[in-house]
């Protein structure tokens, strides 16, 4: 009967200890990098002197940047015969802005909008 009785008695002490969190955790807030860092295929196209939002280019595929969280990035891209290849290089994020520094020492910088 003791042992009954200290066993009820630890249980109510554990389950009463309990601490609940009923505070919603904050969402975080995304940073620049944080949207950049994904695959990304261009949604305007030239190919052959033509401006395309809906022009498939080679094989059906079209060109793709793939950001990287480390800064680095690799475009896949197609040449006149469709033979695909490959550029890569370094990326930094502004806050209106992000630059891109391809290995031949090329850099291209886009707006964010």
């Amino acid at each position: 009967m003791i042992f009954r009785a200290i066993l009820i008695a630890t249980s109510l002490f554990i389950m009463s200890c309990t601490e609940e969190d009923n505070e919603p955790t904050p969402a975080k807030e995304l940073s620049n990098l944080d949207l950049i860092k994904h695959t990304w295929e261009k949604s305007t196209v030239t190919h052959d002197g033509v401006t395309s939002t809906t022009q498939v280019i080679c094989n059906e595929e079209r060109e793709l940047f793939t950001f990287m969280s480390d800064n680095t990035f690799s475009e896949r891209y197609f040449d006149d015969s469709c033979e695909e290849d490959f550029d890569n290089g370094t990326f930094v994020v502004k806050e209106t802005s992000f630059i891109l520094s391809y290995n031949d020492s090329s850099i291209d910088t886009y707006t964010i909008v």
